[in-house]
């Protein structure tokens, strides 16, 4: 090696320069062609042929006249979002989910399929084929651009297998990607479902109007954090940075699935906060909780809310669990926005100032007055929308491959046509 830098040829240059423009059109619905090329730096030319190439692909549609700063109206652009889909999966413990979305992100069907672990993974993967196949079937297969899995964690990203799962033996060495691949012959993508949940609260949350560096917390059948560094998700060497789950809060505390001791995991989740209710009812008696038939977070929130003392201590102390964790996420990734998952939204305040309470208390003022914390206000699932979003990225980066798929539809549809033509002939 000379220690020169590789050189560019036309077709990198233009692929480059595609991705510009899909990623403006992205980022900005309904702008023009002029406005593109003021965003892009891209000559007024050149941003002609490139979204001449697209509407004759089908990706891209003249939408409503606009009107310019001089009074001038031009013609809005858009993505054909519609004509263009990505299935998302999600994997937990108890359910496996595929939806249907555009590349814009909206959801058109959603398949919830439950599974129990006691049956193993081979026979939870049959179902996630299964179900997957169906949304091919009724979607189009053709018009399907990837499918987006949000998976578990510790997931190694290199080798596409999921570290380990506590209380689901069976996954550790199994590739779901490569698995998938064989079965669908798809583009796959293959994400911790932390990092997802990350990526849908930057792009579809609008966070990347607010944010550089964001950590998007998820906490519900394990603790997981996404950074994402304007708009590109930090994974690290292997794929597990922000296993934050595993941060330990005290190093002779409770034995964790991964072999440490005191994670974070196991004091402050949803299972975490329902087993400390149930090992302290006894001392509680007082409890409204004593008088549920099933204990769940939503009842102990609920308690919490109408005064239950016992309840709110729990809230309490969940969320300030919390922010011991995140005292450590903060030095090691100073981001300058946390979202945390609704798992614990309804309790609010409650819990939300004890998360506050302690990073103000432990952080430098400096650090904690530029950091924001708030709960997600997403409305669809984050995970498969952030799944989506990986394939989306990967497709909006290699704008060539949707330009090949859309010129192949456009042949498909006219030897339909022509084949309909001569048979009424």
């Amino acid at each position: 090696m000379d220690g020169k830098k590789p050189g560019k040829n036309l077709s990198d240059i233009q692929e480059i320069n595609r991705a510009l423009v899909l990623k403006n059109l992205r980022n900005n619905p309904n702008c023009s062609r002029s406005q593109i090329a003021r965003n892009t730096g891209l000559q007024q030319a050149t941003i002609t042929k490139i979204v001449n190439d697209f509407i004759d692909s089908g990706i891209v549609i003249e939408t409503k006249l606009l009107k310019n700063e001089r009074g001038r109206r031009s013609i809005g652009l858009a993505l054909n979002a519609e004509h263009y889909m990505v299935i998302g999966v999600r994997l937990t413990r108890s359910h496996i989910y595929v939806g249907l979305y555009d590349i814009a992100g909206k959801e058109y069907n959603l398949i919830r399929e439950s599974i129990n672990i006691s049956e193993g993974a081979e026979e939870a993967i049959k179902r996630m084929n299964r179900v997957i196949h169906y949304m091919l079937d009724t979607a189009g297969n053709e018009y399907i651009l990837g499918i987006g899995v949000g998976l578990p964690g510790p997931f190694l990203k290199e080798e596409g297998i999921i570290a380990v799962m506590a209380d689901f033996p069976g996954w550790e060495g199994y590739s779901i990607r490569l698995g998938l691949e064989e079965e669908f012959g798809k583009i796959i993508y293959t994400v911790h479902d932390a990092y997802a949940n990350g990526l849908a609260e930057w792009w579809f949350g609008n966070k990347r109007e607010e944010s550089k560096i964001l950590l998007s917390v998820s906490m519900e059948e394990g603790l997981g954090a996404g950074l994402i560094n304007n708009g590109k998700i930090y994974y690290g060497t292997q794929g597990i940075a922000g296993e934050i789950g595993h941060i330990s809060i005290d190093y002779q505390g409770l034995p964790c699935v991964c072999g440490n001791r005191g994670c974070l995991r196991n004091y402050c989740t949803k299972a975490a906060v329902v087993r400390q209710a149930m090992e302290g009812l006894e001392q509680h008696p007082e409890s409204a909780l004593n008088r549920l038939p099933d204990i769940r977070l939503e009842s102990i929130v609920q308690a919490a809310l109408e005064g239950d003392t016992f309840s709110a201590d729990l809230i309490r102390q969940a969320g300030t669990f919390l922010g011991y964790g995140l005292i450590n996420a903060i030095y090691a990734y100073n981001p300058d926005m946390i979202v945390l998952s609704r798992e614990f939204a309804q309790a609010g305040d409650l819990y939300l100032n004890a998360v506050k309470e302690v990073l103000q208390a432990r952080l430098l003022p400096i650090i904690y007055n530029e950091l924001r914390i708030e709960f997600s206000k997403l409305t669809h699932d984050p995970v498969l929308m952030g799944a989506v979003a990986l394939v989306t990225d990967f497709i909006f980066m290699n704008p060539s491959y949707i330009v090949k798929l859309g010129d192949g539809q456009k042949k498909k549809q006219a030897s339909e046509t022509t084949e309909k033509v001569s048979s009424i002939m």
